[in-house]
């Protein structure tokens, strides 16, 4: 890693957890933005380990104060066939991560379409799940059929709550306390849904701190896509926001150093 990111990410997340959102982990989709490969996967759950960040599930999020540095959630959304290899090298680290699952595609091909989306992208199966999640892996939801939750009627959105919930508590036997909304949309009527049908938790895509606002119906993330490397991903944590491109990092070096100057003066 560049020195730069180094060291801007030596205090990262000292205001509290911090949440990554993780989709598509594939060496074979590297043209898609929501596809990382392994290999790069592979080298930043590396770098959180050697920095001294301790992973944490989602739904763990409140046990920890602002005060608590470097405790950050993983977390997955669609639940795609090809993220059991990250699981893997997650298991192996000794490491834990959240899942955020597309219900009623579970074991077979994606039915939704995203711009750019490959047309056979696969979910991972019950056994898969049921397997990560007793190895101490969090399964949460990300509704029925990964519809806009806001272009639906409430008893549609119902529907896309309850029904997923109850499979995934079916498949791995315990409650499903968290739910990330489908690209990111909702409201409060959306998410008074999503607590009425007892989840605890919900994900937005907004980026920042993960408990920033103190509403655990709308908690941050920091989004990873398909050309972030190490490097970009230490200055995400430094800045706790999505915009970490070299020409914000060159303008906050460049304030810090004004200020140092004029204190100096």
């Amino acid at each position: 890693m560049d020195y730069i990111s180094r060291k801007l990410a030596q205090n990262a997340g000292s205001r509290g957890p911090i949440v990554l959102m993780y989709h598509s982990i594939s060496n074979d989709l590297d043209n898609w933005k929501w596809s990382l490969s392994l290999v790069e996967f592979e080298r930043q759950m590396d770098y959180l380990k050697d920095a001294g960040w301790n992973t944490i599930r989602l739904s763990d999020i409140t046990k920890y104060k602002e005060s608590d540095s470097k405790v950050i959630a993983i977390t997955f959304d669609d639940g795609y066939k090809n993220n059991y290899e990250a699981y893997l090298i997650l298991k192996k680290m000794e490491m834990c991560a959240t899942w955020f699952v597309v219900s009623e595609d579970i074991g077979e091909n994606a039915r939704w379409e995203d711009e750019g989306m490959p047309s056979d992208l696969n979910l991972l199966d019950e056994n898969s799940l049921k397997e990560m999640h007793d190895s101490g892996m969090e399964i949460g939801s990300h509704s029925k059929t990964h519809r806009n939750l806001l272009k639906l009627t409430l008893d549609n959105v119902r529907v896309e709550v309850q029904d997923s919930k109850h499979k995934i508590e079916k498949i791995i036997g315990e409650d499903v306390v968290s739910f990330a909304y489908p690209y990111g949309k909702f409201s409060q009527e959306v998410a008074s849904v999503v607590q009425e049908f007892g989840f605890r938790f919900a994900c937005s895509t907004q980026s920042g701190y993960g408990l920033t606002g103190g509403d655990l119906y709308s908690i941050k993330r920091l989004t990873i896509y398909s050309s972030d490397t190490v490097g970009s991903l230490a200055r995400k944590l430094a800045f706790a926001d999505n915009d970490a491109g070299w020409k914000r990092t060159f303008v906050y070096l460049g304030n810090q150093l004004f200020h140092k100057i004029k204190k100096l003066k």
